[in-house]
C-alpha cells in the first residue's frame, strides 16, 4: 500500500511540476471558497494543549510555546488538494524568507485519515523544508477556526490571532486562476506582526478543499 501511495505521488507531482513554479489556471472541481465571518482578535489560555503530532517520530509539539518568536504562522494542508498542492512553491520561498526571523512556520495536515507515512513521502515529494505536524484531533483547526486547504493563520504573541484566510488572490474561484497574485496576504500578515501592527485586512476567504469533520 505504501509502495502504491508513492507511486499516486509521483504521478501528481510530475501532474503539477511540483518544486517548479509552473501557473496552473483550471484544476478540479473539488475546492471551495471558504465563508469568513467577521471576529475578534482571539487568545486562548496558556495551559491549554495545543500540541500537534510532529511528523517524523510522533512527539507532541505546541507550536506557540517559543516564547522567542513574534509571530506564528499556521498554513493548513493536505496530501490532495491540488490548490494546496500548487502553492507548494509559494509556501517554500515563505518559509526560506521567514526561517532566520522570530517567525514560528509550521505546515498542520488536518485531514485524520493521511497517516504520519503518507505525510512523510508528500513533504519529500513537494520538498517542504518547513516544520510540520499532523492535527487530527482537530485542536488546531477548531482554536484557529480553519476549515479549507490551503488556508493561513497568523498570530501575534499571546496567541492573539492575527489574521486568518488565503496565502494570497492567485486564485480566484473554484478552479480559476490569475497568471500571478496580485495580493500577498500571508506575506504582508507576518510583516505586519513583526512590525507590530495591526493587519488590514484580518480576514480574507481561502479558496480551496474543505478539512474533513472542519466545522465553520
Amino acid at each position: 500500500m505504501a509502495c502504491f501511495r508513492r507511486f499516486e505521488l509521483l504521478i501528481a507531482c510530475a501532474a503539477i511540476g511540483c518544486g517548479q513554479d509552473s501557473s496552473v489556471h483550471v484544476l478540479p472541481a473539488r475546492p471551495q471558497v471558504s465563508s469568513v465571518s467577521s471576529s475578534e482578535t482571539e487568545s486562548t489560555p496558556d495551559n491549554e494543549n495545543l500540541s500537534g503530532e510532529e511528523i517524523h517520530d510522533g512527539g507532541r509539539i505546541d507550536p506557540f510555546s517559543n516564547p522567542e518568536v513574534k509571530a506564528v504562522a499556521l498554513i493548513f494542508v493536505s496530501t490532495d488538494c491540488p490548490i494546496a498542492n500548487r502553492y507548494a512553491p509559494t509556501i517554500r520561498e515563505l518559509y526560506e524568507k521567514y526561517r532566520s526571523k522570530p517567525v514560528g512556520f509550521w505546515l498542520v495536515f488536518a485531514d485524520p485519515s493521511e497517516s504520519r507515512e503518507i505525510i512523510e513521502d508528500h513533504l519529500a515529494a513537494f520538498k517542504h523544508e518547513a516544520p510540520a505536524l499532523r492535527d487530527p484531533e482537530h485542536r488546531l483547526v477548531a482554536f484557529c477556526g480553519a476549515t479549507k486547504t490551503p488556508e493561513a493563520v497568523v498570530f501575534a504573541p499571546g496567541r492573539k490571532r492575527a489574521y486568518r484566510g488565503r496565502i494570497d488572490d492567485l486564485f480566484t474561484d473554484f478552479g480559476k486562476s490569475r497568471q500571478q497574485p496580485t495580493r500577498h496576504d500571508l506575506r504582508d500578515a507576518i510583516d505586519a506582526v513583526l512590525q507590530g501592527r495591526a493587519v488590514d485586512p484580518a480576514q480574507s476567504p481561502a479558496i480551496g478543499c474543505d478539512i474533513p469533520g472542519a466545522r465553520p
